[in-house]
């Protein structure tokens, strides 16, 4: 791994201490980052699940694109700051997501995740 991906590496694993998250499988690879995150107890919900209560503007706090947007910009900070190239674009403006539905869901994610390196042969 290099110094880009130990900074990207750096950030998820004490992203938890800003979000209320607990983080599974994930998989940093040359030119993008695969993940798995569970938030806990309710307290990560996502815009969808709020919008029966009102109508919300902008991004959530503590919702699964707050926790995107913050760690985009951390780690893109960082490698500008090593690189020195202020406000060069690192990341993809979007991300995916992905509802996990069931264990065989749970499980095939995580195989794809563990396994994609493998599949850029």
């Amino acid at each position: 791994m290099n110094d880009y991906g130990r900074i990207v590496d750096d950030a998820w694993k004490s992203i938890h201490h800003f979000f209320p998250v607990e983080l599974d499988e994930y998989n940093i690879m040359p030119d993008h980052f695969h993940a798995l995150v569970w938030f806990l107890a309710g307290k990560g919900e996502s815009r969808q699940q709020n919008e029966g209560a009102q109508a919300v503007r902008g991004t959530q706090p503590q919702s699964l694109e707050a926790l995107v947007q913050n760690f985009k910009s951390v780690t893109a900070k960082r490698i500008n700051q090593m690189r020195r190239t202020p406000g060069m674009r690192v990341w993809q403006r979007n991300y995916y997501e992905h509802v996990v539905r069931d264990e065989q869901d749970l499980e095939n994610i995580q195989r794809y995740i563990r396994d994609n390196p493998y599949r850029k042969t």
